[in-house]
């Protein structure tokens, strides 16, 4: 991870690289252009309501959550899937504390789009099998 003012970019050749969530922290256009067909996004995105913002390093953070929050909410718009786990016991990006609660967070909220993901997967599946369909029956 490299994000500005908190670690050093990356240098690969001549260029810098920093953490992609900087600019894109959910990257639903990223996968729709490499070829998805179907995009879940799971936003794991601290909720500024929920920082803690009593000292510099919390105000800080409160910043990257408001402004990670606005480029991502664009790309939410436009995925098939969105997952949210209740992360609200994650105080900042950095918080390694309570991994366990997060990550059965994380199985919650997927478990309980489960219905939604089977929906997609069987409405986007219809026209791919129908033009297949459509392919064998043209052929000699």
């Amino acid at each position: 991870m490299s994000i500005p003012s908190m670690f050093k970019p990356t240098k690969i050749g001549e260029i810098e690289y920093v953490d992609g969530g900087l600019v894109s922290p959910v990257p639903v256009q990223v996968a729709r252009d490499l070829g998805a067909d179907i995009v879940i996004a799971v936003d794991i995105l601290a909720q500024p309501v929920h920082t803690e913002t009593s000292n510099v390093w919390g105000l800080f953070n409160q910043n990257i959550n408001i402004m990670q929050g606005r480029l991502a909410a664009t790309e939410l718009k436009s995925a098939d899937i969105v997952i949210q786990p209740d992360l609200r016991e994650k105080a900042h990006i950095f918080d390694v504390k309570g991994r366990e609660m997060t990550i059965q967070a994380g199985v919650d909220a997927a478990q309980a789009k489960l219905a939604d993901v089977q929906a997609v997967i069987k409405q986007k599946s219809v026209p791919a099998a129908t033009q297949a369909v459509r392919k064998a029956a043209l052929q000699p």
